[in-house]
């Protein structure tokens, strides 16, 4: 079909992923949702026609140009796919930059799974909240209420969404963050490219509160401790000679930081770290650090000077002017040397989802997947609907020792924890721990 001709340009963060992009790092997420009933896949089908409507910035190809990539508007619409025992991969014949969104069904069991280039996990969830809110208006005669947090095809689109909120923000006149040292990254073997495991353990919100609460921090604290002790429970008794700093890469939503709408990423990555090289430490010493870590880093004057420095090497007249091909070459070396090499693994806390309840009562939960990762391994995301926590680690490799260690720490405070895998598909019901 023919193109509208509308171009959308890719935001800061976006711009790296299409050079780094393989078989083993897709740079592809997801947000899911599971209803109570299996979905009727030809209401789903109108209610997505209706979605693109809303965001024409999603409905989209990518293009390469000479010096950059970028987004083309395209009327075509993919199909929406059956699931597969394996998300957040690409099969064969499929290509990331043709359709970097694709929607994928299975059972009761509604997933979007984004490119990053695109966006990042809010603009993932807001996409899927109007679909699924268009989807149970098909077929169940729904009607959402006006400004509940779903944006619908009557609302007109605003210019900002499809914004570059980092172009925005950069100031020029103020110095540059520093980067964070290359990493500890947990010992094992890659699984096969297409191999990607994923384990969800589901959890009592009030349990995590209760327990965050006598802590004296919040859920992202606890979570992000627990994470950290992990992975130094793991590098103590490892019989690798690899006793770099263990840092833990967080993604932090800018919008309300920053005052932005954009439907583009928009998020900046923070780096607390511990090295084991120093001393001992104790769990409540994690605690604490991370805890005033968040206080300290997590502020506007702090996020300004990542922009500057993420911004001001897109803003380099050498970049601006260096051929695509050639791009291509050296941000993928440069990725190599200075990404995900400064990053043990990552933690990404999407937060309460909340929609009408209108619409809340015909759905079960929903479930945030990280993409593949070959050098960090393991990362982990977690999001909340209505009673419960879904905590999501995704797996590039065959070792299970980092999920199984932070599981049993949420054990010692006396949670009750419900696990899910895709180990082995034929038994995807579930254990109690």
């Amino acid at each position: 079909m023919s193109n509208s001709g509308r171009w959308f340009r890719l935001d800061n963060a976006a711009k790296i992923f299409p050079s780094v992009i393989s078989p083993r790092r897709t740079t592809l997420f997801r947000v899911s949702a599971r209803m109570y009933e299996p979905v009727n896949l030809d209401m789903l089908k109108q209610a997505l026609e209706k979605t693109y409507e809303r965001f024409p910035y999603y409905r989209v190809r990518m293009k390469t140009g000479f010096f950059w990539y970028y987004f083309e508007e395209c009327q075509e619409i993919p199909e929406i796919e059956a699931d597969s025992r394996y998300p957040c991969v690409w099969y064969k014949n499929q290509n990331p930059q043709r359709f970097p969104l694709r929607v994928r069904v299975f059972d009761r069991q509604i997933a979007v799974e984004m490119f990053h280039s695109l966006t990042d996990g809010t603009g993932a969830t807001e996409f899927l909240k109007t679909l699924i809110s268009l989807y149970f208006n098909i077929r169940y005669g729904v009607q959402t209420p006006p400004n509940e947090g779903v944006l619908l095809p009557g609302d007109e689109w605003l210019e900002e969404e499809a914004e570059d909120s980092f172009s925005k923000h950069y100031n020029s006149s103020i110095p540059k963050s520093a980067l964070p040292p290359k990493a500890f990254h947990v010992p094992g073997k890659l699984a096969e490219p297409g191999v990607y495991y994923i384990t969800t353990a589901t959890i009592p919100m009030a349990q995590l509160k209760d327990t965050a609460k006598k802590l004296g921090v919040t859920v992202t604290v606890l979570l992000t401790a627990l994470y950290f002790w992990t992975f130094y429970l793991i590098q103590k008794t490892s019989d690798k000679k690899d006793k770099n700093p263990i840092i833990i890469q967080i993604p932090v939503n800018l919008r309300k930081i920053l005052d932005s709408s954009s439907m583009k990423n928009f998020f900046l990555l923070v780096f607390p770290s511990i090295d084991s090289r120093l001393g001992e430490y104790s769990f409540e010493e994690i605690l604490n650090y991370v805890k005033y870590y968040f206080k300290l880093e997590i502020n506007k004057k702090s996020i300004l000077q990542q922009i500057k420095r993420n911004v001001s090497s897109e803003k380099n007249i050498f970049a601006r002017l260096t051929p695509l091909f050639i791009k291509n070459i050296i941000l993928s070396k440069v990725y190599e040397s200075w990404g995900d090499m400064r990053a043990t693994s990552s933690l990404s806390n999407m937060g309460l989802i909340k929609l009408p309840e209108e619409i809340e009562k015909y759905i079960e939960r929903f479930d945030f997947y990280p993409p593949p990762n070959p050098t960090m391994k393991v990362c982990c995301t977690a999001v909340a609907f209505k009673d419960k926590v879904n905590i999501s680690f995704g797996r590039s490799i065959e070792e299970t020792t980092v999920e199984k260690t932070f599981f049993a720490m949420l054990k010692q405070y006396s949670m009750n924890i419900f696990v899910e895998t895709n180990y082995k598909y034929e038994e995807h019901k579930g254990v109690m721990l």
